[in-house]
């Protein structure tokens, strides 16, 4: 089949089915969009929970006796 006839085709199939072929184009684009907001999200969330823990407030652990714990 030649590249005309494929077009061609593709052309004629997508204009038979307008209404899918533009719901089925709409989906996409919105699924590419959740995608690379949830990634953009996670690696913000890690870069800010970096920058948290490296304040020295937060850096200070408190130790304790194993027998004070049981007290509690």
């Amino acid at each position: 089949m030649k590249r005309a006839e494929a077009t061609l085709l593709m052309v004629r199939r997508f204009s038979e089915r307008f209404t899918e072929s533009i719901l089925l184009i709409i989906l996409v684009a919105l699924g590419v969009g959740v995608a690379s907001s949830a990634i953009d999200l996670a690696s913000r969330t890690w870069q800010w929970s970096r920058q948290i823990l490296d304040v020295p407030e937060y850096r200070e652990i408190v130790v304790g006796m194993r027998d004070e714990a049981d007290a509690m």
